[in-house]
Parts: structure tokens; sequence; C-alpha cells
């Protein structure tokens, strides 16, 4: 968490990416931040981010909460 928060508050954007890559599930709080700089890797956090919620998906609301994210 203290690595987020100095990304943050010194807007090291190289740092924020980082931490962003090893925590995909951050990605939709940081994309503002990071796209315009880092558009082809955002666009790979996403996929994987994607990829961790589809995985478990057995029932049908959470597939559609997928679905849902998908469509944003």
């Amino acid at each position: 968490m203290y690595k987020k928060y100095v990304s943050i508050e010194e807007n090291d954007l190289e740092a924020l990416l980082e931490y962003v890559k090893q925590n995909p599930y951050t990605i939709e709080h940081y994309v503002d931040r990071l796209k315009d700089k880092y558009k082809d890797e955002v666009i790979d956090v996403y996929k994987e981010y994607i990829y961790l919620e589809a995985k478990p998906v057995s029932k049908r609301k959470r597939y559609r909460r997928v679905i849902s994210d998908l469509k944003m």
C-alpha cells in the first residue's frame, strides 16, 4: 500500500503502472491517469483483469457482471 500512496502523491506514473500490473483489480481506479501515456499497457492490464474476473464464473449473475464490465 505504501508504494501506491507514493506513486499517487508524486505522480510517478511508471511506478503506478507497475503497481497496477501486479494488482489488475485496481485498473479501474487508475485508468484515467495511465491511459494517455501507457495505452498498450493499460489494455494488457484490462485483459488480465477480465480474465481474472471471468475465470471463476460459474453462476449466471457473475457472468452478467463480467459482460457488463466489458460493455463499459
